[in-house]
């Protein structure tokens, strides 16, 4: 069964990001399955953590969730 974790604030700067990861990398280390969705449609900061800052979709240009990568 699927379990899903939201970590909110509507503070900027309180580690809402690096908690996330450190989380979903944790969940992962003991065998889970995770995703990580970075629901922040303005700046997301999920990638440049990661390491992948150029995402060639996001949110932002799917109108109606028609993209396709």
């Amino acid at each position: 069964m699927a379990k899903i974790y939201a970590i909110l604030s509507g503070k900027g700067g309180v580690g809402k990001t690096t908690t996330a990861i450190n989380l979903g990398t944790t969940l992962n280390h003991l065998g889970e399955s995770v995703i990580i969705v970075d629901a922040n449609l303005t700046t997301p900061n999920i990638g440049i953590h990661l390491g992948a800052p150029i995402v060639p979709v996001t949110l932002n240009s799917c109108p109606k969730w028609s993209c396709r990568s």
